[in-house]
This record gives C-alpha cells, sequence and structure tokens, in this order.
C-alpha cells in the first residue's frame, strides 16, 4: 500500500516537472535570450517586480537576523540547550508506535487445535474464544465473529478465526478496555485446553501493510 501511493506520488511530481520543463521552461528562455540579445534586462512587471522585491526583502532581513544571533552567541546557545533539554525530557512520553494501536477498534483471533482434532472439539475451542471476549471482555468487546476451517495458518478443520469487534474509542479510554490490554489478557479456560493455542493480535495500521501490529501468545 506504502509502495503505491509513494509511486503515484512519484510519478505526479515527475509529470509536473516535465510539464514545466516543456512548456514553461523554453519560453522563459526564450523573453531571456532575446532581451540579452538586444542589450536590454529582461522585463519584470507586475508579479514578477513584487516578487524580486519581497524575495530581496526576505533575504536581507535573513542576513540580518543570522548577523544578531552571531553578535549574541552565548545567549543563543543557552537557548538551544534549554530546547535540547526539553526535547530529551519529552521524547519518552511521546508514542513510539507509528499510529495508535490502543485505539483500534478490530482485533483478531487465531485459533489452532491439536492435528486431527475432529470438527466437533475445534467448534468447541473456536466458542469458548467467542465466550471468553463476549463475556469476559463485555466492557470493551461489541461482537465477535468466528469462521471454522480457515486461519492466517493454513485450513483444515483444526483451525479457526475469529474477529472482534470492540466498542466506540469514547468507551474506552480506561487502559484496560485498549485494544492491546484486551488482545493481551490470557483466557484461563484456553490455557487448561492443552494442545489449543490461541493467537490474539491487534491487526496492522496500515491495511496490507503486514497480518499484524503485534502477536500474543495464550
Amino acid at each position: 500500500m506504502i509502495y503505491r501511493q509513494f509511486s503515484a506520488t512519484i510519478v505526479s511530481a515527475m509529470s509536473l516537472s516535465v510539464l514545466v520543463a516543456i512548456v514553461l521552461t523554453p519560453a522563459l528562455c526564450a523573453t531571456d535570450a532575446e532581451a540579452g540579445a538586444q542589450g536590454r534586462a529582461p522585463r519584470r512587471d507586475g508579479f514578477l517586480r513584487w516578487f524580486n522585491r519581497a524575495f530581496e526583502r526576505g533575504g536581507t532581513s535573513y542576513q540580518n537576523g543570522v548577523r544578531g544571533i552571531l553578535a549574541r552567541s552565548g545567549r543563543f546557545m543557552l537557548v538551544f540547550a534549554a530546547l535540547a533539554g526539553l526535547m530529551v525530557c519529552c521524547s519518552p512520553r511521546l508514542p513510539s508506535a507509528f499510529l495508535p494501536r490502543k485505539t483500534r477498534e478490530t482485533l483478531l483471533a487465531q485459533m489452532i487445535a491439536p492435528v486431527g482434532a475432529t470438527q466437533q472439539r475445534t467448534l468447541q475451542s473456536l466458542e469458548k474464544v467467542e465466550q471468553h471476549f463476549l463475556e469476559g471482555e463485555k466492557g470493551a468487546v461489541k461482537a465477535v465473529f468466528g469462521v471454522q476451517g480457515f486461519s492466517f495458518g493454513g485450513t483444515g478443520q483444526n483451525n479457526g478465526m475469529a474477529w472482534i469487534n470492540l466498542k466506540d474509542w469514547s468507551e474506552r479510554k480506561a487502559p484496560e478496555l485498549h485494544a492491546d490490554a484486551v488482545a493481551g489478557r490470557r483466557d484461563g479456560e484456553t490455557v487448561a485446553d492443552q494442545g489449543r493455542f490461541v493467537f490474539a493480535f491487534v491487526p496492522p495500521p496500515i491495511p496490507e501493510l503486514g497480518l499484524s501490529a503485534a502477536s500474543l501468545f495464550s
């Protein structure tokens, strides 16, 4: 997904650059070359004159500002040190993830029963997973949809998947109701059922960029 968006951006930028190079640049060069051949400066009226004056004023202001900073280097070094210290203090408090995972409203749970497990046993295990999220996590979970016979690990009667739809983020502000917390809590019944594994994880922040943001084993 990211590569497709990046390629579209590159193609758009290159198309605009080619358009400028083929249409506008030759006309501008011809105008300046004609004025130079006649021994006069290129004509700059209206917007071009205003732009040149504004650009020159901006350059002069920037030079004056740099001279003022160099004349008071000690004072501005203290300001720089204070900003660097503030950055060091604030960095640990900033989110480390690309996008906040706790606000996600969907979880995935992959269930794998022992090899050779019957369809009935797999269905019972999947129902336990659904019961855990619907009853044990009813403060955060709105609905659960389970499918038997399919998982990211393959197909077969011992595989199952569950899609967990969480409540709106406005109802899950408490830390224990965040998506990561719900996915990370262990199901006691799941652990007691020997030979069965359940992987609860948060989908990736960007669709099609991997299968999960993190996987948690229960």
